[in-house]
């Protein structure tokens, strides 16, 4: 099985460019519950600059 390079990606994505980033932010704190210390949901990787 061969794995591609993690490559960085735009952040946010062009679909949510009009999307509010502390939005964003809220919603992925109050989802990280059902993924955090899960290894069936832990094949991503987020990156993000600081300000």
């Amino acid at each position: 099985m061969s794995h591609k390079p993690i490559s960085p990606r735009p952040f946010p994505p062009p679909a949510l460019a009009d999307v509010p980033l502390e939005y964003i932010i809220e919603q992925l704190h109050t989802l990280a519950h059902r993924y955090w210390n899960r290894p069936e949901t832990a094949d991503c990787v987020l990156s993000m600059a600081p300000e």
